[in-house]
């Protein structure tokens, strides 16, 4: 094993709860170490969904019914009806088919999904229209606004953005601590500010620096080490 890899998980183990929190949300892992690490990994559930979410808002995972079916029961179902579903999981009967496990009041917040009136209309007696009717991945146009006027929350659908009147909302990236080019660097600067910074939001790039081999060395050796 490498220094590198032997300084990141001297790194990790004294931030043990950052680690689990940043891999299971943000790294590529196969369907076979979703097994392997199972009882280790943060799934969601317990956790809010859009800060916590765990491996429910890893959009790095290979989203397929087949994974998600194997795991059903330990998925954070809030987060996935609100930003997984129609983002990275996606085919037609899938509401159907996760119809009893689909959360409707996260749904109905869901950006990604491709909104169309047929899916609107099916719905509608499950969708929380509070909700939905302020939800910006909706085009609130006036022949849908006119279609569904007897269901749509207007205090809601006055503060949305995708709407005639509406303004477009400017895009915000946020900070990552890492570099593309020399992971050296961010090593150096976590170990050297480590007790200064904020673990709790604290980004880990895992697709930067490292190949998945190496980083798999890392998740092995933390393991090993940690539990």
């Amino acid at each position: 094993m490498k220094t590198l890899q032997k300084k990141l998980i001297s790194l990790f183990l004294r931030h043990p709860d950052y680690f689990i929190r940043s891999i299971s949300s943000g790294y590529p892992f196969t369907n076979e170490q979703l097994r392997k690490y199972s009882d280790k990994l943060l799934w969601g559930r317990n956790h809010k969904p859009l800060s916590s979410g765990g491996l429910s808002i890893n959009d790095s995972l290979p989203w397929t019914k087949e994974l998600v079916n194997e795991h059903i029961e330990k998925w954070s179902w809030s987060a996935l009806s609100i930003q997984m579903i129609g983002a990275k999981f996606w085919y037609n009967g899938l509401l159907d088919d996760y119809y009893e496990w689909i959360n409707w009041n996260g749904f109905s917040y869901n950006m990604e999904l491709p909104w169309t009136d047929a899916i609107i209309n099916k719905y509608r007696d499950n969708l929380n229209w509070e909700f939905f009717s302020s939800n910006e991945g909706v085009e609130w146009t006036p022949q849908r606004i006119k279609k569904f006027e007897n269901y749509i929350d207007f205090e809601g659908l006055s503060n949305s953005l995708n709407t005639p009147w509406g303004r477009p909302s400017k895009l915000r990236n946020p900070f990552r601590f890492s570099n593309k080019t020399s992971p050296l660097l961010s090593l150096t600067l976590l170990e050297k500010y480590e007790e200064r910074l904020d673990w709790d939001h604290l980004v880990f790039q895992w697709d930067k620096g490292l190949n998945k081999e190496e980083t798999d060395e890392v998740i092995e050796g933390f393991m090993n080490l940690a539990f």
